[in-house]
């Protein structure tokens, strides 16, 4: 059984300039094991709005950072206003991902990978109100396996899956159970060398065996088969559909074959060691209408966590609470001015720090997330990323 401890808001010091589509890292304590995870909330998100969340996981040997800037995912959720999360696989030393960062999906390793992931749809519902009928996973490669699980075994969560790049071990395969029909989107390029399009033998079975599974478990009719353009001359690849709309419960299972694809994002930055990136499509555009054409029937509840949050302690300055709400209390070593901006850089408060325990009156801004910036007598500054509820 899972427990949560707390959670804590990484936060950057020192910024100076920040990013259009900015994510603010937070840590979750799982069990006495910190797992980390990126959140991305739209521009335009005020507390008690309720979006989507999409769970965005990476691949095998890279991280949370990478996935966001390789899957260009809060360019859509800025555009269609839903939230993301990357989360942070870890380093497991018991099994097959002792090597390096990875997600428990069949690899081999005792990793709980499962605990976490119901965590964050817990701490999104208790933080941010999230729809849970529109919670979404998606991933790249083991990202992708790792969706796969989240659709055998949190069907009652997960209104939808897409992989790109990503399979199911045999071990999955035989075992996948899953609760409920299951909406599954797959997009995987025919010259995958890392997870082979037509199978690995003893590891992973042929991508449209997959498929089938899947049009079968949600009784789907006859597939419609179909092209895209091929816009992009140069990227040596082709994007061709399979899908299967005459399901159970208005369910879909959808296919893009990339061929002579590589092990790649279609619409990505184009890494050639991987293989052909194609150009033609916007994976993740086209991952999001997916999404957008299923909600989870009859979602499980969420367990709302304690929602106490840890101070930031940085260079003599201690600042509390975060998230905050009527008032953000700075402790400092001496005087010195605090500020409060917008993520726009607009300045909307400016105070001056009266005494080493300060209390800076915040009931006037609204919900949302700010910078808050101390200034010591001197002139060196810090700068924090705060969330108001």
């Amino acid at each position: 059984m899972k427990k949560y401890l707390h959670t804590v808001l990484i936060l950057f010091c020192s910024i100076q300039l920040i990013a259009q589509y900015e994510t603010f890292p937070i840590e979750l304590d799982i069990d006495g094991i910190t797992r980390e995870m990126d959140v991305y909330l739209p521009s335009t998100y005020q507390q008690g709005d309720v979006l989507p969340l999409v769970i965005n996981m990476h691949g095998f040997g890279s991280n949370s950072f990478q996935q966001n800037f390789y899957s260009g995912f809060n360019d859509v959720a800025e555009e269609h206003n839903f939230i993301v999360i990357y989360p942070q696989g870890l380093v497991d030393t018991t099994g097959f991902g002792s090597i390096d960062t990875h997600w428990a999906a069949y690899f081999g390793t005792d990793t709980d990978d499962m605990s976490f992931m119901h965590t964050i749809i817990d701490w999104s519902y208790t933080f941010h109100n999230i729809d849970l009928s529109r919670v979404y996973a998606t991933g790249m490669s083991n990202g992708g396996f790792m969706s796969y699980r989240l659709a055998c075994e949190m069907s009652e969560r997960v209104a939808a899956i897409a992989s790109v790049t990503g399979s199911m071990a045999f071990e999955q395969f035989d075992n996948c159970s899953p609760s409920r029909p299951v909406p599954i989107m797959e997009i995987h390029g025919t010259a995958d060398l890392t997870v082979p399009y037509n199978g690995a033998f003893g590891f992973i079975p042929p991508i449209p065996e997959i498929i089938d599974f899947w049009a079968m478990h949600n009784q789907c009719g006859q597939p419609v088969l179909s092209d895209f353009p091929d816009i992009n001359t140069d990227d040596m690849s082709t994007v061709s559909a399979t899908s299967y709309t005459d399901c159970q419960d208005d369910t879909e299972v959808l296919l893009y074959t990339v061929e002579n694809g590589g092990h790649s994002w279609p619409g990505a930055y184009v890494f050639p060691e991987f293989g052909a990136t194609n150009l033609d499509i916007n994976a993740s555009q086209h991952i999001w209408e997916f999404f957008t054409r299923h909600s989870h029937p009859d979602p499980a509840p969420a367990e709302t966590l304690n929602t106490s949050t840890e101070t930031i302690y940085t260079n003599e300055l201690v600042v509390t609470p975060n998230p905050f709400d009527d008032f953000i209390q700075i402790k400092t070593a001496g005087s010195g001015k605090a500020s409060i901006i917008d993520m726009n850089g607009k300045l909307l408060l400016q105070k001056e720090i009266s005494s080493t325990d300060f209390q800076l009156q915040t009931t006037r801004l609204t919900a949302g997330m700010y910078l808050l910036r101390i200034q010591d007598e001197i002139g060196n500054q810090q700068t924090f990323k705060m969330v108001k509820y």
